[in-house]
């Protein structure tokens, strides 16, 4: 959070016209809101200043395979499958299959340049709740179909340096 504070002292420093903490974040609220409904909504690709990469929100489709011991290497469904065990104690696993995507994950990325800034293979980047919780829902959604707005990312299961 240090850019955070050195971003709202340089603004009351004298340089420029004093804004209180309340307005001050009151305006970066809104303006990250603002970033992740265009985002999620149309798809928005966010190139970050000074050639830091590049944000947006990717599609991509896991590569399902069957392990020696029958099970598949996809999230179960816990509730599901311990209803169904419920029935009967030798029954298989319910998965998630992600119907409602046509089997499409979602994920918000930064991808990073990595000719721009020495090291920057080392940051990360997480998102907080509000976030995914946005994309979340509007996956969910039947009467919005945003998923066709976002960009196919086909490798993101096979490099390390997506965030």
């Amino acid at each position: 959070m240090p850019e955070y504070y050195d971003a709202y002292s340089t603004m009351v420093s004298g340089k420029y016209k004093p804004v209180k903490r309340k307005v001050f974040n009151k305006f970066n609220d809104t303006v990250n809101r603002i970033l992740r409904e265009m985002m999620i909504e149309e798809g928005f690709e966010w190139d970050l200043p000074y050639n830091l990469g590049t944000m947006a929100v990717y599609k991509y489709k896991r590569k399902i395979e069957r392990a020696e011991d029958g099970t598949f290497n996809l999230p179960i469904n816990q509730r599901k499958t311990a209803a169904r065990r419920r029935e009967d104690p030798n029954a298989p696993p319910v998965y998630f299959t992600n119907p409602h995507t046509g089997g499409w994950r979602c994920r918000i990325t930064w991808i990073k340049n990595k000719k721009s800034i020495r090291g920057i293979s080392e940051y990360a980047f997480a998102t907080c709740k509000p976030f995914r919780y946005s994309l979340y829902k509007a996956l969910t959604d039947p009467d919005r179909r945003v998923i066709d707005n976002y960009f196919i990312f086909e490798s993101v299961h096979n490099t390390g340096d997506i965030n």
